[in-house]
């Protein structure tokens, strides 16, 4: 007896389907149709209902992208529709057929009693998820920056989407639909980074400091040096820099220039600078994300409603910080956007922010920053841990918006 390869396909008019077109098959024991037949077909049903709701739930995802880079396809949405269903279909046929052959080794060995349909239901359910994680990456990242810009909506709940925005309804969406653990697929951008933890825990240590010492004058003194210093390179304030760069860890310090590590700190501690009034009240939040922060400030604390001129202005600042080529430019958007809302614009963790600032400066992982910035923006909340599976880097040089290049020395992995 065989059991026909299933081929799922995806009609513009008629929808999806299954269908034999490939003509393949897979020869199965007579006996063991037989005695357990039944409740393998029926498993086969399932994963095929579950395979098309999720090519559904993806072509929902790709017509969204599309909107989010502002590509309308003349008003087209089932023809958009349509093209993110034939993606996934084409992504999942390869590991289908994989999934079937397998099940066909493992009924035909001889100690069958220990293979069950539930066990390559949930390899497959396993399968699936990751191949739709991948192919989302893969569409987000061929949007290129186009994408990470955040813009209005009508549809959305907040009245603004953007990729990342995306790519948290494609996973909510899948969680309603099976009770498979997601979080281990889950797009992790917290890459595991020895050198960018440092920097996150050097931070918050030279703030605990100023907080402890906030009215000696040599405190009050670094503080107006740093403020002074907003938007520039440290080579433009060499001095001050390396006040407060004296007690990095040696391994991630250049022989002569600056480090991406070190250039994070600095940039960091700068705008810390401008936010400090007092050891009461400095600005610096633990676990309180940029994003998230940037969102409140339209927030009014009176009533708890967010005002739309506020935001709309915000979203302009946002935008120019997310689109930033350098990182002076990058921080001096920052500045900017602390200056226009002073007052209103709640703590966030520094410690955190260098780390993105130094992760931001990294080309494979400045992407997922900014991504992990206008997620956090968009929910109004602290985005999910995401690993990048990032690796460590040897520094390959000073920040390009760097006037003065110096060589930066090779640090340990």
């Amino acid at each position: 007896m065989a059991l026909k390869g299933i081929d799922t396909v995806y009609h513009k008019q008629q929808g999806s389907m299954v269908m034999d077109v490939k003509g393949s098959s897979i020869d199965m024991r007579l006996l063991f149709l037989e005695t357990r037949g039944k409740e393998w077909r029926e498993m086969l049903d399932r994963i095929i209902r579950l395979t098309n709701q999720m090519a559904e739930i993806y072509a929902t995802f790709y017509m969204e992208t599309c909107e989010a880079i502002g590509h309308s396809y003349n008003g087209n949405a089932f023809g958009t529709r349509s093209e993110g269903a034939e993606m996934f279909y084409g992504a999942v046929d390869a590991p289908l057929r994989k999934w079937l052959s397998e099940i066909n080794n493992g009924v035909t060995t001889p100690d069958e009693s220990e293979i069950t349909p539930e066990m390559f239901e949930k390899k497959w359910e396993a399968t699936a998820f990751r191949t739709m994680d991948r192919c989302a990456k893969e569409r987000i990242r061929s949007c290129g920056m186009a994408g990470i810009r955040i813009i209005e909506s009508e549809t959305a709940t907040s009245g603004y989407t953007g990729l990342a925005a995306c790519y948290d309804k494609l996973w909510f969406t899948i969680r309603k639909v099976t009770d498979h653990a997601l979080d281990e697929i889950y797009w992790n951008m917290d890459p595991r980074s020895d050198r960018a933890d440092e920097v996150c825990d050097y931070v918050r240590e030279k703030i605990n400091q100023y907080r402890r010492t906030a009215d000696d004058p040599k405190t009050v003194r670094e503080l107006a040096l740093l403020r002074r210093s907003v938007g520039r390179n440290p080579e433009e304030a060499h001095q001050i820099a390396q006040t407060v760069l004296q007690d990095f860890e040696e391994i991630y310090r250049a022989a002569t220039g600056y480090t991406r590590a070190e250039r994070a700190v600095f940039a960091a501690l700068t705008l810390y600078a401008k936010s400090f009034k007092d050891k009461y009240e400095d600005g610096h939040t633990e676990e309180a994300s940029f994003g998230c922060a940037v969102r409140l400030t339209a927030t009014d604390k009176e009533t708890g409603k967010e005002d739309a001129d506020c935001l709309k202005q915000i979203v302009r600042y946002m935008n120019r910080i997310l689109s930033a080529d350098y990182l002076q430019t990058l921080v001096r958007h920052a500045d900017s956007l602390f200056r226009v809302q002073k007052g209103r614009m709640p703590g966030f963790d520094y410690g955190w922010f260098a780390k993105d600032l130094f992760l931001w400066q990294i080309r494979e992982y400045n992407p997922s920053v900014k991504l992990a910035w206008s997620a956090d923006f968009l929910r109004r909340r602290k985005t999910a841990k995401l690993d990048a599976g990032m690796q460590e880097q040897e520094e390959t040089g000073p920040d390009p918006g760097t006037k003065k290049t110096k060589k930066a020395r090779k640090t340990k992995k």
